[in-house]
């Protein structure tokens, strides 16, 4: 595995206001009545990561619409709601946010299973959701209000597989018994199996376990050339600290891209080498600069760029389509989306994000705008880290 000599280049410079950010035509701070937009998300236990720095980017790209004058004059306000990572307060959570506060749309939730959990309540209320659940079955023709800030699952796993399966024949998985890891399993079960492969073990554990060494030990007597994970927060560090401590520093780790930075301080050099797919290209400018900007705004040491994009181009897809139905939510928002609404932003590859009506994944499904990252000491790096060299 190859060990990075040089870090991600964040470009300094300020974003620049994005063509279809979604600004009404006022020039100066928006003073007019509030529009409300809702959030749930994970911003306590596991996930909590996740949860705060998507709600932090989502509130960095409200305040450069409101500064830019809001839609038609009226500022966004978000109304934030932990769902603590639980289904079940994810719905509580949805039906305050629709019934109390009356919001325009909803931002998340972040975990496929909560996403699943609410989406039936927000349709039948008709008002959007603009979720970054990657589960391939939460978009569906029965849920018209969900659109995703993301692509689907399967598209990051049949992107990573290409390389994966041309290597590697005795595959062993371990993932989490939530929504996105369950399913996740699913998915990579169903493309090995097409390209005649069956895995050699495959585990299960419950998210924010503490010890997973039964798994892990049943995961060694297998013999696999890899290991693939699916789960969210800090279970990576906890399953690749175990593997080391097993003997199994040969072998690699790989999965989605749920390793946060709360990963990263439980298994510190542990998790070097670990290749993940994502819809965000580490070499984008858009991605970089925002980056640089988030940073700056919030003081923080390390935070999962997909967060952070995912998060800033909903906020302007949104935009979009509240500068078309002057503010307005529910029925007339969803028409916006899906007459189109597009932005070049910092998520996916070029050329970027877009929903409209035959198309509520806003990147690509064929993976097309996915690309590898690695994770040494602590960063979260391009694979191979010469990508953005080229």
């Amino acid at each position: 595995m190859n060990r990075p000599l040089v870090m991600l280049a964040a470009a300094g410079t300020a974003l620049a206001m994005l063509a279809c950010g979604g600004a009404g035509s006022t020039s100066g701070q928006a003073t007019g009545a509030p529009i409300p937009v809702g959030f749930i998300g994970a911003l306590s236990g596991d996930g909590a990561d996740y949860g705060t720095s998507s709600l932090n980017a989502a509130q960095l790209r409200v305040k450069e619409i409101n500064d830019s004058g809001g839609i038609d004059g009226r500022p966004i306000k978000i109304i934030p709601i932990d769902d603590q990572t639980k289904p079940a307060t994810a719905v509580d959570a949805a039906q305050q946010l629709v019934l109390r506060d009356h919001v325009v749309a909803i931002l998340g939730p972040g975990q496929s299973g909560n996403v699943l959990a609410v989406e039936k309540f927000t349709n039948a209320q008709k008002v959007p959701i603009l979720e970054t659940g990657t589960v391939d079955a939460i978009i569906s023709p029965d849920y018209p209000y969900v659109w995703r800030s993301a692509g689907p699952v399967s598209s990051q796993l049949a992107y990573l597989n290409r390389v994966v399966f041309q290597k590697y024949k005795r595959i062993a998985i371990i993932h989490d018994s939530l929504g996105f890891g369950s399913e996740s399993d699913k998915l990579l079960r169903g493309q090995m199996s097409q390209a005649g492969i069956e895995p050699v073990d495959d585990e299960s554990y419950s998210a924010g376990a503490i010890d997973m060494t039964p798994q892990v030990i049943r995961i060694k007597q297998a013999n696999p050339d890899v290991v693939y994970w699916f789960g969210t927060g800090g279970d990576a560090g906890t399953v690749r600290k175990t593997m080391n401590t097993l003997g199994m520093t040969s072998v690699p780790m790989l999965g989605n891209n749920g390793v946060f930075p709360s990963a990263l301080k439980i298994a510190g050099a542990a998790l070097n080498g670990y290749v993940y797919p994502d819809d965000v290209d580490p070499c984008k400018k858009q991605l970089n600069d925002l980056l640089a900007k988030y940073y700056k705004t919030y003081k923080v040491d390390i935070v999962a760029p997909h967060s952070v994009a995912e998060y800033y181009d909903a906020v302007s897809l949104l935009a979009a389509g509240l500068k078309k139905s002057h503010g307005a939510g529910g029925e007339k928002l969803n028409q916006a989306f899906e007459s189109g609404v597009a932005v070049d932003g910092a998520d996916g590859a070029s050329p970027g994000a877009s929903w409209s009506k035959n198309k509520h994944n806003s990147l690509a499904e064929d993976g097309s705008q996915n690309r590898l990252w690695v994770i040494e000491d602590g960063k979260y790096l391009p694979f191979p880290t010469n990508a953005c060299q080229k």
